[in-house]
């Protein structure tokens, strides 16, 4: 049993001793218990205990139509969120405490009742009529701006400072930390914290040495004292008047111009542009291109590459096979050019005894009667304009070889090539034909080293 002196008013000093409970009072026997104000010593068992020795029971009595009262704060058990401030009867009083309420109004009614208006202290809560204060609403490693009611990364530059000369001084700004300015015009020695002129001898000049950070002139006494250890200045030379002479690439005016300082060495290339149209870099040397890829025929005379389709297509069909290659069914632009079309194709399976022709890139299926070559009129691809072969190549009407017998007109708008004897045809006259009618190979063509 817990004792606890207390001044209560004689009627609930009474009323407590009525109740029993565990409860003895003891105090001035002359003095009536049922007199106002009078101090007695309460004797409690349980939790009331806890509650009464904390408070002075008449601060929280109250005068009812039925008498003296207690301002207590109501708990109901299980629900601590309803707890409301009551009046009871003193008879009462123990009962309730027992049970948990609590002398006195309750603290709250809701959370707003316990807010302080601040927030870097955390949301507080109303909980058993009693104010909890809240936690701290940022995450580990954020600060907390009460003026601006939010977590920030900082609140003043300190908070931003990692602890480094060398790459300015950081700053907070509006709760941002935000990097610094490099301090130091030429190098930075991080260790002291120092702006330096120099780290070592070659960021100085000839003759001129480095020494703690600083640039200093010195003499030489051989070649070895102005040597910086770089290849591809040349070879620094000591002078008879003690200076440091530099030299020249060495790599420069040879047939290997390319300097590589990290091999310490002179190459042909170092890329492809290092080297000619027809060439390429490969491993810092200049080698040739081949003039065209596998199953391509080179011309020397154009510098283009041909080859022939797949056998017994249409003319549409053997133009979509060459687009397809980046190339045109071929352009003829005069009579060596034919011949040599001719001489290389139709002997290695371009045309057959049943079908002595081949397709060529002349049409007139865009405007009746009028002969273009599809080279100059569509573009294949790979950023070519419309005639993709080089400037000053015929036009469609330079060069043609009809047969004597071909009209040209009507509906036959996609010519080919004759490759052998036929009377009254001679190798190499071409006809215009209708496209479905005829199905063999065409000649391909398009400039070499793409």
């Amino acid at each position: 049993m817990r004792a606890r002196n207390v001044r209560l008013s004689g009627a609930i000093a009474a009323s407590l001793l009525a109740a029993g409970c565990g409860t003895e009072f003891t105090g001035d026997p002359d003095v009536p218990i049922a007199s106002p104000d009078v101090n007695v010593e309460v004797n409690v068992e349980g939790p009331a205990v806890d509650v009464i020795q904390e408070t002075t029971v008449d601060q929280v009595v109250v005068n009812g139509e039925d008498g003296d009262q207690v301002v207590i704060c109501h708990i109901p058990p299980g629900h601590p969120e309803t707890a409301s401030t009551i009046t009871v009867n003193p008879s009462a009083l123990v009962a309730h405490l027992n049970h948990g309420d609590s002398l006195g109004a309750c603290e709250c009614a809701s959370d707003a009742d316990c807010d302080d208006a601040r927030f870097c202290n955390g949301y507080e809560v109303c909980l058993a009529g009693a104010c909890e204060p809240g936690d701290n609403p940022c995450d580990e490693g954020e600060e907390c701006d009460e003026t601006a009611d939010a977590c920030v990364e900082c609140r003043e530059n300190a908070d931003c400072d990692d602890g480094l000369f060398c790459n300015g001084a950081e700053s907070c700004v509006a709760g941002v930390c935000e990097d610094g300015v490099e301090p130091c015009d030429l190098f930075c020695d991080e260790n002291n914290d120092l702006c330096i002129e120099c780290l070592s001898d070659s960021d100085c000049g000839e003759g001129v040495t480095c020494a703690d950070g600083e640039c200093t002139a010195s003499g030489c006494t051989s070649d070895a004292d102005c040597d910086d250890e770089l290849f591809c200045n040349g070879a620094e030379a000591c002078s008879v008047n003690g200076e440091c002479v530099t030299s020249t690439d060495p790599c420069a005016g040879t047939d290997t111009p390319f300097c590589i300082e990290a091999e310490s060495t002179c190459v042909e290339c170092v890329t492809d542009s290092d080297c000619a149209v027809d060439e390429e870099c490969n491993c810092s040397v200049c080698i040739a291109l081949p003039i065209c890829p596998s199953g391509w025929i080179h011309n020397s005379a154009s510098n283009h590459c041909y080859r022939l389709t797949a056998p017994l297509l249409t003319w549409h069909q053997a133009e979509e096979e060459a687009v397809a290659a980046g190339a045109h069914l071929v352009t003829i632009n005069d009579a060596s050019e034919n011949e040599w079309v001719l001489n290389t194709f139709w002997y290695i399976g371009g045309a057959t005894d049943e079908m002595p022709l081949l397709w060529i890139g002349f049409t007139d299926q865009f405007t009746e009667g009028h002969f273009e070559w599809i080279g100059e009129v569509v573009d294949p691809g790979d950023g070519w304009d419309g005639g993709w072969w080089e400037e000053g190549n015929p036009t469609s009407t330079s060069y043609t070889n009809w047969h004597s017998a071909d009209d040209n007109t009507g509906l036959q708008d996609y010519v080919q090539m004759f490759t052998l004897h036929e009377s009254p045809l001679t190798p190499g006259v071409w006809a215009d034909m209708e496209t479905d009618d005829h199905e063999t190979s065409g000649v391909i063509e398009r400039p070499s080293n793409w």
